[in-house]
């Protein structure tokens, strides 16, 4: 399941005054997003590859911002709650040592691939709390890897998340 974005007031102020200036097909993006559609639904409008640098173009100048989903929580009763996670490619239930060990393991591998603009994605890992917060950092990350890296090191940025929450649970 891909994220889904909503307008900021900026992105607002932007299709009334044209405050950002935005390139065509940013702006045309920026149309499209309306807090119902999923990134995934977007993808036959744009270039292949294209929408992930589009995205992280708009959420950097402030136009749109993720929707945070509620978080699901899972119980068997026995007062032992567990997250529920559904990240786009981190999917499970996870126990809250688990979203411990995908935190640390997303900020370590967020810090050693982009250095200091590695820090906004540091602080809000550190503000997550449940599922839908991490969801939403994970999410960020890929895009911000895709758009500077490209896909293999989004790719690579999950599979340690995921090896990391594996080896947790051992």
């Amino acid at each position: 399941m891909q994220p889904i974005f909503k307008k900021t007031l900026a992105g607002i102020a932007e299709l009334e005054r044209h405050t950002l200036k935005l390139r065509p097909e940013l702006r045309r993006l920026l149309i499209m997003i309306d807090g119902k559609r999923s990134v995934d639904s977007l993808v036959p409008f744009f270039r292949p590859n294209e929408l992930p640098l589009l995205v992280d173009e708009l959420l950097q100048c402030g136009a749109i911002e993720t929707i945070v989903p509620v978080a699901q929580i899972a119980s068997d009763g026995d007062g032992d709650d567990q997250l529920t996670v559904a990240v786009t490619t981190l999917r499970g239930t996870l126990s809250k040592a688990q979203l411990s060990a995908a935190i640390s393991a997303a900020k370590t591998r967020c810090k050693s691939k982009l250095g200091r603009a590695a820090d906004r994605f540091i602080s809000d890992l550190d503000k997550c709390t449940d599922s839908a917060a991490l969801r939403v950092c994970i999410s960020d990350i890929q895009l911000k890897l895709m758009a500077d890296f490209g896909e293999d090191s989004a790719t690579q940025f999950v599979t340690a998340v995921r090896e990391a929450v594996r080896r947790s649970s051992s």
